[in-house]
């Protein structure tokens, strides 16, 4: 029990990336919602996962909140959300692959 807690947190998620990923491969859902999923991944582990987000994406959705510039630059679509004067903005942006 006390393992885990040895973990760095760049461990940790990939840990709980991979329980996610043998999850979908038992049984799918509609969509996934990942919040900031990536925060403690350095740029390697980043760049896996969203080599591995791309993979999945031909017969899966995922909707992925991210501040990390690897994650979005691998995006199909990305959507950038700013306030100025006390009002929301939101901004699509379709990438290249």
């Amino acid at each position: 029990p006390h393992i885990i807690q040895a973990l760095s947190g760049g461990e940790k998620t990939m840990t709980a990336i991979a329980f996610i990923f043998a999850i979908l491969e038992y049984e799918e859902s509609p969509f996934y919602i990942m919040d900031e999923i990536d925060a403690a991944l350095d740029k390697s582990n980043s760049k896996k996962l969203s080599e591995l987000l791309k993979d999945y994406a031909d017969e899966n959705q995922f909707i992925v909140i991210s501040h990390n510039e690897i994650t979005v630059r691998h995006a199909e679509r990305a959507y950038g959300v700013t306030m100025q004067d006390g009002v929301t903005k939101m901004r699509s942006v379709e990438l290249e692959a």
